[in-house]
């Protein structure tokens, strides 16, 4: 069989597997958390705590962030250092700057730094991934013009050398909370290919064929899952393509990133992959990053206000360790998923008013009520929980008696009415109920951002004797609301509000130390 045929087949297969995957959602849309300026993020926990370096007037030093409070790890002689692991005892692992400028892996645990050493005869150490035991794999290197790397696991006693899978060199990505480790490994006759080492044995993973180049197992989760990649030589295309899969139940899932050149990052225990997807040929370059589930497909992440340019890490709670940019600075960033609720409307027949609230008490409260004036409308809009900016708090009044016996809700986003109706006596103030992002731009003719559709508000200009406003997402509505002697409240020609999302998207932990095996 020629070798174009090969390929054929072996791109056809890909291409059919990829076919029968779930269509992707568009974006998940999340809001950032800034770390501060210099900062580089990397490994997080299941609290949310970040680790990562922050760029200091005597080089990069490791630090961790809890919400709010970075804090700089204290490693004696206050040497060069990197944290690139934390796990959910707030336990941290990273490498520092060592004497001789050599490079060594330590364990920061109660207050306290501990030097991992090297495996016998090398010279530096780094570290990868830390479980909850407080296991940490790495890499150990010898010294020398002949150097190579290898594998450790080092169990709290003794840093193990996990082997090859033939050849010379090899490396550990990550570990779980059952000890499995997983990396790449030379071969007698291919470099770098994906690994798993668990029970003292280190399985081969790779798929091996003429066109195969390079693998790696990027990931484990406590399931067991894996997220990996192989690269393939293209014969047709210029330089190589990327077959990004999800390894469970002993067998590989492809994995569907709209893109040839796509890596994976990380995997929450959920079994949802973090992934780059390139935009060049160029290793590393990430034009975009995307989440990945078995159920939903791929979504790309759209982190509100930011360009985000690299992505390290992400947790059960989907939070994600990422570098990005704004309009002021460049800096780590945690992203947090920015959930939204429905806003569900209600019509009083007898007021001729409209309602809406996303507050899940009272739309149960209007729905049961037996003798409710209050009916839906049958149409609803999502709203986003509170976030930080580039999200605007939704302040809500009452207007109690000050029309009875009619009544009515007023929200809004905007600072100046939200201040001049507190300062008056009409309307009584109710909190801040849920938040809209605003329409950006030039004043008069401002559009709602990517990932949002824009929100329009009417007034009925106290038709009914009392004023009440009306909130919806369509614009024919709109029409037919001004038609019938309703005000727009917007834009003037985009006539949009406020902005809402587009579509759905459906802390400090105890965490008991697993008993492992070690490797024999």
């Amino acid at each position: 069989m020629g070798a174009r045929r090969l390929l054929t087949m072996a791109a056809l297969t890909f291409a059919a597997a990829v076919a029968g995957m779930p269509q992707a959602l568009g974006q998940a849309r999340y809001h950032a958390f800034a770390l501060g300026e210099g900062t580089t993020a990397n490994g997080i926990n299941a609290a949310g705590h970040v680790v990562g370096t922050v760029e200091t007037s005597g080089g990069p030093r490791a630090f961790l962030w809890t919400g709010g409070e970075l804090q700089l790890l204290g490693i004696p002689g206050d040497p060069k250092s990197w944290a690139t692991a934390i796990n959910d005892r707030g336990e941290v692992a990273g490498h520092m700057e060592a004497a001789g400028g050599r490079t060594r892996a330590w364990l920061w645990r109660d207050g306290r730094v501990y030097d991992l050493g090297t495996l016998p005869g090398h010279a530096d150490s780094f570290a990868s991934g830390l479980n909850n035991a407080g296991w940490v794999v790495g890499t150990s290197r010898a010294g020398g013009a002949g150097g190579y790397n290898r594998a450790f696991l080092h169990d709290g006693r003794t840093m193990w050398d996990l082997g090859t899978l033939g050849g010379s060199n090899s490396a550990a990505r990550a570990i779980n909370d059952a000890g499995q480790v997983v990396g790449e490994a030379d071969t007698a006759s291919h470099p770098s290919q994906a690994f798993l080492y668990a029970r003292g044995t280190m399985i081969d993973l790779a798929d091996r064929s003429f066109f195969s180049t390079n693998s790696s197992a990027i990931a484990i989760n406590n399931s067991g899952q894996i997220a990996g990649f192989q690269n393939w030589v293209s014969i047709t295309l210029p330089g190589t393509f990327t077959d990004v899969w999800l390894y469970m139940d002993g067998r590989k899932i492809p994995v569907d990133c709209r893109s040839w050149r796509c890596v994976p990052i990380g995997l929450n225990d959920a079994g949802r992959m973090l992934a780059g997807v390139s935009r060049s040929v160029i290793p590393g370059e990430f034009g975009r990053f995307l989440l990945w589930d078995l159920a939903s497909g791929s979504a790309d992440i759209d982190a509100l206000g930011w360009h985000v340019t690299s992505a390290k890490g992400i947790n059960g709670r989907d939070q994600i360790t990422a570098h990005g940019c704004n309009v002021d600075s460049c800096q780590a960033l945690r992203l947090d998923p920015l959930r939204e609720r429905r806003a569900v409307e209600y019509f009083h027949a007898g007021f001729g008013h409209y309602f809406i609230t996303a507050i899940e008490g009272e739309i149960a409260a209007l729905d049961t009520a037996p003798s409710s004036a209050w009916t839906r409308t049958g149409r609803t809009f999502n709203v986003f929980d509170e976030g930080p900016a580039p999200l605007a708090p939704v302040c809500r009044f009452w207007s109690d008696q000050s029309f009875a016996p009619k009544s009515s809700h007023f929200y809004t986003p905007y600072v100046h009415e939200c201040d001049l109706l507190k300062a008056g006596t009409t309307w009584r103030y109710e909190g801040e109920m849920f938040s809209l992002r605003l329409p950006e731009g030039t004043p008069g003719s401002k559009a709602c951002p990517s990932g949002t559709q824009p929100l329009y508000r009417a007034y009925n200009n106290n038709l009914s004797g009392a004023p009440n406003h009306r909130y919806t997402t369509d614009p024919a509505l709109l029409d037919q609301m001004i038609a019938q002697g309703w005000t727009m409240e917007g834009e003037a020609t985009t006539r949009a509000f406020a902005c809402v999302p587009l579509q759905d998207r459906a802390v400090s932990v105890e965490v008991p130390r697993p008993r492992l095996q070690l490797p024999e």
